[in-house]
């Protein structure tokens, strides 16, 4: 089945070119959900759903793709326990946690206890990790980490390649902690196992998290040497995610140490990639972080511009700014905001193609 080609793609080549075929079918995958769903065959429905998650996220139709799972979920037939179902479940509190629903957690549990009924450990390492990534989500360190370690036991006992997931969102989320030491270590650990492979985009990820490692700890230098190692690694293999995130982080590294001017640099280069792509969540918070540059040089009537755009696009895609980075913007636009409301509404309004125009300079 197409849908579920994506949870194999080897390559980001492949992924893209089943991102694309999905693209095409993506009405057609519509009326086989509403076929499938008014004629009852719930198992199916469930099936087709849950194996469309990656095309949900990376195409950013995350309240519609809620909408099919949450119908066919409700069907009479499909509450009875099955692996499909456990994953429609999980593919449901995936989306829902991108847009801070406190749903998730029922969700996401409620697929684990399945695949735990069903004898599953690798369905359980999976929702595990999804856990883990929700709790750091909502900055609740302490629970992500345990949940992480969790699934990292599960996946140990498998001898399952996509344990360097597990470990990644343990080094973030040791980061997060300010435990340096663990996330180093397990930064390097996992670089040693890409590069005895040949995993040129899983080193790159893992420079890039290294390079946030050292910006954590105040070293910009050696944090500078790691992003632009990574940069360069995600050019060298045309991967444009990886470049616009890293760019991303260069700006915000720049930007920490009180430099705006080199920061908006960096940024711009990364809005153009995210536009590109079509991935409007990159493009709300480059948005925001030239918003805080502006404010920093002191244009509050731009920054204001570009944090009302941002705001305006995040309220179209219901995926709202996490506790942490909402009260970081407030701290550079609150006091402005309430001086010149016009202006924040005047970027509310602005269509995104002028938005990004404006933010670019053009």
């Amino acid at each position: 089945m197409l849908a579920e080609e994506g949870q194999h793609a080897p390559t980001l080549a492949d992924q893209d070119a089943w991102l694309a075929r999905c693209d095409r079918e993506y009405d057609n995958f519509r009326a086989a959900l509403e076929y499938l769903s008014t004629a009852g065959n719930t198992e199916w429905g469930l099936r087709l759903a849950g194996a469309l998650l990656r095309f949900w996220e990376s195409r950013e139709h995350i309240t519609e793709g809620r909408a099919m799972l949450g119908a066919i979920l409700e069907k009479p037939g499909a509450e009875a326990p099955s692996i499909h179902r456990a994953g429609a479940l999980f593919a449901a509190g995936v989306l829902s946690a991108i847009q801070l629903d406190p749903a998730t957690e029922r969700l996401t549990l409620e697929s684990f206890e399945m695949y735990r009924e069903f004898g599953d450990p690798a369905g359980m390492a999976m929702v595990m990790n999804g856990l883990a990534i929700q709790s750091a989500r909502r900055e609740e360190y302490n629970q992500a980490r345990v949940r992480v370690e969790e699934a990292l036991a599960l996946w140990g006992k498998l001898g399952a390649g996509k344990a360097a997931l597990a470990l990644s969102n343990l080094a973030s989320i040791a980061k997060h902690q300010g435990d340096y030491v663990t996330a180093r270590r397990t930064y390097e650990r996992i670089l040693e196992d890409y590069r005895a492979v040949g995993d040129d985009r899983g080193i790159a990820f893992t420079q890039n998290g290294l390079g946030d490692v050292a910006a954590r700890e105040g070293d910009s230098a050696q944090a500078r040497l790691h992003y632009q190692e990574s940069l360069a690694r995600f050019r060298a293999i045309h991967d444009e995610w990886g470049m616009a995130g890293v760019l991303r982080d260069l700006g915000n590294l720049w930007r920490s140490e009180g430099n705006p001017g080199a920061a908006e640099a960096f940024y711009r280069d990364s809005l153009r990639i995210f536009q590109r792509l079509g991935h409007h969540r990159g493009v709300a918070r480059v948005l925001e972080h030239l918003a805080a540059c502006a404010a920093m040089r002191g244009s509050p009537q731009r920054a204001l511009t570009l944090g009302g755009a941002a705001a305006a696009l995040r309220e179209r895609l219901k995926t709202p700014l996490s506790v942490g980075e909402r009260d970081e913007l407030e701290r550079v636009l609150g006091e402005p905001r309430e001086a010149m409301p016009a202006t924040w509404e005047e970027g509310r309004v602005m269509r995104l193609d002028k938005v990004v125009g404006f933010a670019l300079g053009e």
